[in-house]
């Protein structure tokens, strides 16, 4: 079953979401250069027919059992040089997102819609303005609403440095300043902490290079992924993503069609898996045995066996056929995949599928336009969901052209850039 909880508009198409460790709030960016911060709404917390039944009132008690505060070794960085918005908790006005109503989720494969009336309005409590379009963003891995000092995120943007920002305030803490060969700032492509939240690792041409988080400014660790004669991992790197059950395992997806399979301890890769297109999305099962990597117009979401046979396991099929990143995710025990779609249809599949091409268990229709953005709960059976994409304007037609493709451009011209929360039971 899944049931729609809370829906969001934005006059910008979205780029995915994520929800924070802690599961209190929601980060998304847009493709106007904004950054995001929604707070799970309390009702969201409440099963409907209790909420219906009775007024709960949900105060500061933490509903997920709170991850792990301060994860990093270090003393994270607390600069308050700018603020941007709205407190993290607050109302932020002039965003141009209003509540809406719309019609409950076309579903299938068993799931029930949901009764409209339970719907509530998402607003952003935070919104980040970044200078140019963003490109990567992510949560500190310790953040816990409880623990203001945690509550940051990363982000990296085309041509400026990295920026740490806090969750609370939207006051931009610190920089991180990666400098190329002619000493000017080179933006990174792709950005993710070490499980710890001791590091940050950066994505670029043939490099990655690692920050320490509690030392801003342009020192950093350059790693070479390609050699000089050809070999390694050529390209840029365009995503990064940790092994959480050994934290010294980490996957570089590469535009150059490859993915590189990294040892921290010894900085070389064991293994240069080759992809079927440009990669934009790695992640690791949770025990660390298998590797899922989505790719730049192609359909399939593979998953590796990266222990064992380091070969292809199992596809799961879904639709996209252009270079947008369309993102899936895994639920917090690893049995389930969640892969959002270009039709707006979102598909779960048991994620321990071996052997060829797996069907998904459940289907239902998410949005009207492309669900880009999945994001799996990490306590509860909660999903957050982003859509849209860039709109291109169709050539003028003649009348009798236009007769013919009408229904094709009215398809083409669909616009919805929505975040929705959603409650699944049909995750494994």
């Amino acid at each position: 079953m899944a049931r729609l909880r809370a829906v969001g508009e934005l006059s910008s198409f979205l780029k995915g979401c994520v929800w924070s460790p802690d599961g209190l709030c929601v980060l998304t960016a847009t493709d106007d250069e904004q950054l995001l911060l929604f707070n799970t709404p309390h009702s969201v917390f409440v099963p409907p027919q209790v909420a219906q039944q009775e007024s709960v009132a949900i105060t500061s008690t933490d509903p997920t059992g709170a991850v792990e505060a301060g994860a990093a070794s270090c003393e994270i960085p607390r600069d308050s040089t700018v603020t941007v918005g709205g407190g993290h908790g607050g109302a932020h006005a002039g965003t141009g997102l209003t509540a809406t109503s719309t019609d409950s989720a076309t579903v299938a494969a068993g799931l029930a819609s949901t009764d409209r009336t339970q719907l509530e309005g998402l607003r952003p409590v935070l919104t980040v303005q970044e200078g140019e379009m963003v490109y990567d963003y992510c949560w500190f891995p310790g953040m816990n609403s409880y623990d203001p000092t945690t509550c940051c995120f990363l982000s990296t943007t085309r041509d400026h440095p990295l920026h740490l920002w806090d969750a609370f305030t939207g006051a931009l803490r610190c920089t991180y300043r990666p400098y190329d060969h002619l000493d000017e700032i080179a933006a990174a492509y792709s950005v993710a902490f070490t499980p710890d939240g001791s590091r940050i690792f950066a994505g670029f041409k043939d490099a990655v290079r690692v920050f320490d988080v509690c030392r801003p400014g342009r020192q950093c660790t350059h790693r070479k992924t390609a050699g000089r004669k050809g070999d390694g991992q050529r390209g840029i790197v365009s995503c990064i993503a940790f092994a959480a059950a050994d934290p010294a395992t980490y996957a570089c997806g590469s535009y150059s069609k490859t993915v590189g399979v990294y040892d921290d301890r010894t900085k070389e890769p064991w293994a240069v898996l080759e992809a079927e297109s440009g990669v934009t999305q790695v992640m690791f099962s949770p025990d660390g045995t298998l590797l899922y990597t989505a790719c730049r117009q192609a359909s399939d979401i593979l998953c590796w066996d990266i222990r064992n046979t380091v070969e292809v396991v199992a596809r799961f099929g879904r639709q996209a056929t252009t270079n947008q990143r369309v993102k899936f995710d895994l639920t917090p025990n690893g049995a389930t995949l969640v892969a959002g779609s270009q039709d707006g249809t979102v598909l779960l599949y048991d994620a321990r599928h071996d052997g060829g091409n797996a069907e998904p268990y459940a289907v239902f229709k998410a949005h009207e336009d492309s669900a880009n953005g999945v994001s799996v709960h990490p306590s509860l059976p909660l999903l957050a969901t982003a859509s849209g994409q860039r709109k291109f304007a169709a050539p003028m037609l003649s009348d009798a052209d236009s007769s013919d493709d009408s229904s094709s451009d009215e398809e083409q011209h669909t616009v919805e850039n929505t975040l929705k929360l959603w409650s699944l039971d049909h995750t494994r």
